[in-house]
């Protein structure tokens, strides 16, 4: 496992009593979960055929292109001694539902989803610069934090402003950026955290990153060939910056990391070169996010509607249904599931398609008009 310099030090009894943690974050509703929001291969799939259509896309060139970006990411994580996965696939062999490659909640199919059940681990150690110099830490093994930034989208996935964009992400690197002085063009190697294909489309596009950026968006492989252990996978895209900055010198690192559903978010910038930063607090510009205003939303729709985003759910790569957010026509948000036919919606524009929904017990049922 890849390790930040670790150095023994005399056991000693703890300052003070362990702290609590807050109560967890509740990340979907009852509404939602009834809906199928719950899991993770449910939801970034909403995700991705948004960004379908907000590019412009025929939703067979989209799979094309997420086939190209997560191409690139397998061939990072084939030459990665520390990858679950180390197989270099090609753009068609990655998005071609067949065989064990089936189709998971489309556009995914199993070489497009997180690999989590892995068993992985990284460890950082973090000292003041006094201690360092205290337990005689080489200046070429130190690597130091210029900026940082937390921030977090409207938690409902319901509320969210839209489904192609991440206002948080571009806050977070605004502000994590500024306080390192620097700017994305300084930015030398870099990890977006990569569950899903989605959450690396809307980092770049928040941070100001091309898809094919030459530097590459990860340093690890992404957590489908990589694969991490949940929200721990950025401790490994830390210490693969480390060494790069260490093999670099002067040289500067970024991390974005993620939990929920593209909902809670992390930047560090990180350097070989000390440097003193005051670290803003979050509330501050997270105000600014909490302050934009969501869309109306109903748990009990009916009449007329159109898709805003949708995904259809495989059971053993069979279309099973389809999960809907659509919006009425007075632009009223609502969730529904379609039954009938889900496969109808595959490879197809789909984005704006008319539906009817009736309000349910436990789920609103769609039909496409």
């Amino acid at each position: 496992m890849p390790l930040l310099t670790v150095f023994q030090t005399p056991p000693e009894a703890a300052p003070a009593p362990p702290e609590t943690l807050a109560e967890k974050t509740r990340y979907a509703s009852p509404h939602e979960m009834a809906h199928g929001i719950a899991l993770p291969v449910n939801i970034y799939p909403l995700f991705e055929n948004a960004l379908c259509a907000h590019y412009g896309r025929d939703p067979v060139a989209h799979r094309r292109a997420i086939g190209a970006l997560m191409a690139r990411f397998s061939g990072i994580a084939a030459a990665n001694p520390y990858a679950q996965l180390p197989v270099a696939r090609t753009a068609e062999e990655i998005i071609s539902p067949q065989g064990d490659n089936r189709y998971i909640g489309y556009p995914y199919t199993k070489y497009l989803n997180a690999n989590m059940f892995v068993d992985q681990a990284a460890a950082l150690l973090l000292m003041s610069t006094a201690a360092a110099d205290r337990l005689g830490v080489p200046q070429e093994k130190r690597v130091y934090l210029h900026g940082s930034a937390d921030t977090h989208e409207k938690i409902l996935l319901s509320e969210r402003v839209n489904y192609w964009s991440s206002p948080a992400i571009r806050v977070g690197a605004r502000e994590a950026l500024a306080s390192a002085g620097a700017t994305v063009a300084d930015i030398a190697h870099m990890d977006l955290y990569s569950c899903f294909p989605s959450a690396v489309e809307i980092a770049a596009d928040e941070i100001g990153l091309a898809h094919d950026d030459p530097r590459g968006l990860t340093l690890t492989g992404g957590l489908p060939y990589f694969g991490g252990p949940g929200n721990a996978y950025s401790m490994h895209g830390i210490a693969e910056v480390a060494a790069r900055c260490r093999a670099s010198p002067g040289s500067r690192g970024l991390v974005f990391a993620n939990g929920g559903y593209l909902t809670k978010h992390s930047f560090g910038v990180w350097s070989t070169g000390p440097r003193d930063f005051h670290r803003a607090d979050p509330a501050g510009y997270q105000a600014e996010i909490d302050a934009m205003e969501s869309p109306p939303f109903t748990e009990t729709p009916a009449g007329g509607g159109v898709i805003e985003t949708f995904t259809v759910v495989h059971d053993k790569g069979e279309p099973a249904f389809a999960i809907l957010v659509g919006r009425q026509a007075d632009g009223v948000r609502f969730l529904a599931q379609l039954h009938e036919n889900p496969g109808a919606l595959i490879d197809v524009p789909a984005i704006g398609r008319p539906v009817t929904v009736a309000a349910g017990a436990p789920v609103n049922l769609a039909r496409l008009a």
